[in-house]
């Protein structure tokens, strides 16, 4: 609830929070408890903040595939009351391989959930290949490699994907050297679907407002930030009738982003 509280405050319409339930799951609190928990207070902070808001929830690399298929079909017996998509997160070097999360991402598209999933950060570029090819993905969480690989970039803007971009949390992880060489300068230059995230405002001290100040003082342009407004809004794991108002909020764009 206080996230969402605090979304709000700071100018957001929508907000999207996403986390592993498995690590809130304890013996009688299961992930099923953990999920039902988190939506309850998101709609809380939702109904106190007037905004929008819905539960990512993420399957953990680190776990077998017996435990994210069980947080696949929670999070699908979720769907339509506060959870909107499903994302895998963890250590992408010491666990590279995506076939493990097929059949959960499978249940999750199955329930309508939107599909993201988090790689090139650690990795190299062209696992966002891999993580369109094998889990049908479109939004990639961070995708900073790519702006080491031209290749794989112009394929990412032929194939219409977006990045979610975290410009504070990849400097703070070393991904990025600084706000002013993030990668996601040569994403706009190139066309590719950009959105923004604070990714854990606590912990890399930022906020949405500020990622948007961050990166005007580095040198986006009035009408790079407008497309970005844009593209959330067409990338968002939301119902039709909120993006709908969405839309009409936000300050229409140059031409149409790829959908």
């Amino acid at each position: 609830r206080e996230a969402v509280v605090d979304a709000g405050a700071d100018g957001c319409s929508f907000t999207e929070l996403r986390f592993g339930p498995t690590t809130h799951a304890r013996d009688g609190f299961g992930v099923a408890d953990a999920i039902a928990a988190v939506c309850e207070g998101a709609a809380d902070g939702a109904r106190e903040a007037g905004i929008e808001a819905g539960i990512v929830v993420c399957a953990l690399r680190h776990h077998d595939e017996e435990t994210n298929l069980a947080v696949a079909r929670a999070a699908a017996a979720h769907a339509g009351r506060g959870v909107v998509g499903f994302d895998v997160a963890g250590d992408e070097l010491l666990y590279p391989d995506l076939e493990p999360y097929v059949a959960p991402f499978q249940c999750a598209a199955a329930a309508g959930l939107g599909l993201t999933a988090h790689v090139a950060e650690a990795g190299p570029a062209r696992n966002v290949v891999a993580a369109h090819e094998t889990l049908g993905v479109r939004r990639i969480g961070h995708g900073t490699r790519l702006g080491s690989d031209a290749d794989v970039l112009g394929w990412a803007v032929d194939h219409g994907m977006c990045l979610e971009v975290c410009a504070t949390s990849n400097v703070f992880t070393g991904a990025a050297a600084s706000v002013a060489e993030h990668p996601v300068h040569r994403f706009l230059e190139a066309g590719c679907n950009v959105v923004l995230g604070d990714d854990n405002p606590i912990t890399v001290d930022t906020r949405l407002s500020r990622e948007v100040r961050l990166l005007r003082e580095a040198g986006l342009s009035a009408d790079q930030l407008d497309r970005i407004d844009a593209t959330a809004v067409e990338f968002a794991f939301c119902e039709p009738s909120v993006r709908a108002g969405l839309r009409a909020r936000t300050v229409p764009p140059a031409g149409p982003a790829t959908t």
